[in-house]
């Protein structure tokens, strides 16, 4: 056999081994929080170029994470790529559309690009979503001021500092700033009734249940179907003892809230509701007349899920409503108890959340007693 020859048998019998026999063992994938975790350290060491590269590998096996998209969007903004950040941060809002924070961060690289209505849009968003959300006012304050509208700036700035002094428990400050907000917000300013409801919440932590309920009713004048304010309300409505108007308060919250594009599931005695933002699954619940039913929403997992229930009667009327008297490991489970049966027929419990959180399982259950 001649030397040339030799070489192509012994190149055919090493390709011949099985692959097996010299690859090292393949390492196990990461999963979406590794990615997450070590493209963010990346970040935070300022190598955004090798934190795009990792997220960019994760989203092609995980292509519906938002958290990656918008951690890649921050990550493009760090390297001056703001296009490519823009539509990272608008896939995270498209599968996200709930999450405030990517609308503000939107609305920032919409601001870099010299679009000021568009990041104008992004801000209101964010606390549409969330009035709470100090970032969103401060925001708004920021491109009003820019533009010369200082009378605006003014109120979004007092906004802004009002929710940050709420958050820090300094209610005294809070206060202030809102009553001088809105003692400059003019007109049917749809910020009238952001400020009404955050004073609203000052006076519910202040123990003054008729000042936030007041505050709350005043909200919906100048924006009827703002759910916060219905959550508020109806909590004030359950500590006072008004179980029929919390329900009808709860009731109108959960419906304005409820995700239209996903079917209601129907809730077994015991059974588990898969909670996400806007989500509502019922239980129907048939008791005798004359008897007392308990009702009961737990966090199934102790992970801070919000349960918020709305029971209605046979004809579709609320007749009671929770938010947080379940207690629980994070006291946010719903309970109601005694609840009088007088109709006949089935009553149905709505389940939703509150805003202490929405995602994760939450268990329903009722004891008729009679």
């Amino acid at each position: 056999m001649n030397k040339r020859l030799w070489w192509m048998v012994i190149l055919c019998m090493m390709l011949a081994v099985p692959v097996w026999a010299f690859e090292e063992d393949t390492p196990a994938p990461l999963t979406q929080d590794e990615y997450i975790e070590q493209a963010l350290q990346e970040f935070l060491n300022g190598d955004y170029g090798l934190a795009v590269e990792t997220l960019s590998r994760m989203l092609l096996t995980y292509p519906d994470n938002a958290e990656g998209y918008f951690l890649r969007g921050f990550s493009y903004q760090a390297l001056a790529r703001p296009t490519l950040a823009l539509d990272d941060f608008t896939r995270a809002i498209s599968l996200q559309p709930y999450q405030w924070s990517f609308f503000l961060a939107r609305g920032d690289v919409f601001l870099s690009m010299g679009q000021a209505d568009d990041a104008l849009n992004d801000y209101q968003a964010s606390i549409d979503l969330n009035p709470r959300y100090a970032e969103g006012y401060a925001a708004l304050a920021r491109v009003y001021n820019g533009l010369g509208n200082r009378d605006r700036a003014r109120s979004y700035d007092l906004m802004a500092r009002g929710v940050d002094a709420y958050l820090q428990n300094n209610t005294t400050a809070a206060r202030r700033a809102f009553n001088e907000a809105l003692e400059i917000i003019s007109g049917d300013d749809i910020l009238k009734a952001y400020a009404y409801y955050m004073r609203g919440l000052v006076s519910f932590a202040e123990g003054d249940l008729e000042a936030a309920a007041r505050d709350a009713t005043l909200g919906m004048d100048f924006f009827e179907d703002m759910h916060d304010l219905y959550l508020l309300r109806g909590i004030v409505y359950r500590q006072q003892g008004n179980i029929i108007g919390a329900g009808e308060d709860f009731l109108r919250r959960i419906t304005l809230l409820e995700d239209t594009t996903r079917q209601r599931a129907q809730i077994e005695n015991g059974g588990i509701s898969e909670m996400d933002y806007g989500v509502v699954d019922e239980m129907p619940m048939t008791c005798p007349v004359g008897s007392r039913a308990t009702i009961r929403v737990v966090d199934v997992n102790e992970v801070g899920v919000d349960a918020l229930i709305a029971v209605l009667d046979p004809q579709g009327r609320a007749v009671a409503g929770d938010d947080d008297f379940g207690l629980g490991r994070f006291e946010l489970d719903s309970l109601i108890s005694d609840l009088a049966i007088t109709e006949e027929g089935t009553y149905t419990v709505l389940i939703s959340h509150a805003n202490g959180g929405y995602t994760g399982q939450l268990r329903a259950s009722y004891v008729c007693r009679s």
